[in-house]
């Protein structure tokens, strides 16, 4: 019963484990590159292939990779005409 829990817990914290993935740079044209990203990320970040993601240059602090989402459209009010 108790090698059961251990076990467990122990995929539990597995799944949350910092790996470190190491990857080339390939150049795909004179102005833009490919980094292949791992099955087991795009996976775990649910997804899907020709989905759209977003990229924002930290500056020294590195590069974050997140979903896109659409900006929302911003509403015209409508005038109230009363006579």
């Amino acid at each position: 019963m108790y090698m059961r829990t251990y076990i467990r817990e122990y995929i539990r914290k597995q799944k949350y484990m910092r790996k470190i993935f190491i990857r080339k740079l390939q150049k795909t044209s004179t102005h833009s590159y490919v980094i292949n990203i791992p099955k087991e990320l795009i996976n775990q970040f649910k997804w899907c292939e020709k989905q759209k993601i977003e990229i924002v240059f930290k500056g020294k602090k590195g590069i974050v990779i997140k979903d896109y989402k659409k900006p929302k459209r911003k509403r015209k009010k409508k005038e109230n005409k009363s006579i």
